[in-house]
């Protein structure tokens, strides 16, 4: 299995979403292994192996981790500094997804699920936070970003072999067990509870944001000033390049295979999540369903739009964000998103059209698109609280 990871590493480049080259041999310094076990009972053999390319000033680990490909580029002048930090996150991310996934036995989600309607259960200060952090995503988005859905994502299975298209009532009943009010913190005692037995929390669509700056805290407190990192797809810099030019970032094309691209965004000291209904999909009865959930029916969405970008200060923010906005399609998205401070959207519709705020631009790769600002509307610059 490690041969295989070895392998799988060294002949895939992942620096897709950083537009530069990958010239460098790769060379496997580091493997981590583990076993645990998952929530429906398989056992698992985890292993992380870090590939190392070093080019002059920086230095860069590519590993997998979180089921998809990160990439950590350095700038730095000392090597073994660089591959230290690197470490570091590699192991942050490892106890950070021990805590915060609904599938590893043992983490805080899984108890927090497991004990629904029982006891409440002893969490982390990084999952109270998550949690917190999603009651207020909850009322910003009026309700379209809640982690209280997980009895309906795992009733639907999408992304996993079980994937199917659930019964009306079966549905309704998953839908039920909606309630963030009933979603219960104590901050002094550092403890979780959900109130009714079969209720479920899924932090899947902000924990990967969490983690992206928490990987970037560290790699700030060990002095670096320039840096890229890549958690497969969810994007996020450091300042600039050290020669003062800004990253250029690939906006995935919707409708093409991963690694091709609609267009690129220059950012420094920003971040760029992407939620499109192309991550996560099956085909049934001859329809497509994706993951994005609108969870007042408890079926994939349908509007127009097939990718919003979000462009921000943080990446647990543009993590949240990207699937509300995507939830409430093109009109009332881009309202939303030009009301709030220091937060950017890129949205594309199913007629190859793409619309962006006013404070990002994207300069097109491909043909088939077509920029359409001129319904951008003016941007009231409310603030984004209770989200830093």
């Amino acid at each position: 299995m490690i041969n295989n990871i070895k392998r799988l590493l060294t002949s895939i480049c992942i620096c897709s979403v950083l537009l530069t080259g990958c010239n460098a041999e790769a060379e496997v310094k580091e493997i981590i292994e583990y076993n645990g076990s998952c929530a429906d009972g398989c056992e698992y053999e985890h292993v992380v192996a870090i590939d190392f390319v070093s080019q002059e000033n920086w230095t860069e680990g590519r590993f997998f981790a979180l089921d998809t490909f990160i990439q950590v580029r350095v700038y730095d002048e000392t090597e073994d500094r660089a591959k230290q930090v690197i470490h570091d996150s590699v192991h942050e991310i490892g106890t950070l997804e021990d805590n915060l996934s609904r599938h590893k036995i043992d983490s805080d989600v899984y108890r927090i699920n497991e004990h629904a309607g029982q006891q409440v259960v002893e969490v982390s200060p990084h999952t109270l936070k998550l949690i917190e952090k999603s009651k207020a995503y909850y009322n910003m988005t009026n309700g379209l970003f809640d982690i209280t859905l997980e009895p309906v994502i795992s009733l639907w299975g999408i992304g996993t072999e079980h994937a199917a298209v659930p019964e009306r009532k079966v549905l309704d009943n998953m839908l039920a067990l909606r309630g963030i009010d009933e979603l219960i913190i104590d901050n002094s005692a550092e403890t979780v509870m959900l109130q009714r037995v079969g209720q479920g929390i899924d932090l899947g669509g902000i924990a990967k944001g969490y983690i992206a700056d928490e990987i970037k805290s560290n790699l700030m407190s060990h002095g670096i000033e320039s840096a890229f990192v890549n958690l497969g797809g969810n994007a996020l810099v450091i300042g600039t390049k050290p020669n003062g030019s800004m990253w250029k970032v690939g906006i995935q094309d919707p409708q093409s295979d991963r690694g091709a691209y609609l267009g690129v965004v220059s950012i420094a000291d920003k971040t760029v999540v992407t939620s499109g209904a192309y991550e996560r999909k099956f085909e049934a009865f001859g329809k497509v369903y994706h993951h994005i959930i609108n969870p007042e029916t408890g079926m994939p969405i349908e509007n127009n739009l097939i990718s919003v970008s979000i462009v921000s200060n943080s990446s647990m923010d543009s993590d949240a964000l990207s699937t509300s906005v995507y939830l409430m399609g093109l009109k009332e998205g881009m309202t939303f998103v030009n009301s709030l401070e220091n937060v950017d959207a890129i949205l594309v519709t199913g007629d190859n059209k793409v619309y962006s705020t006013r404070g990002i631009n994207i300069d097109l790769t491909s043909d088939k698109y077509e920029v359409c600002n001129e319904n951008r509307i003016k941007n009231t610059k409310n603030t984004l609280h209770n989200t830093n």
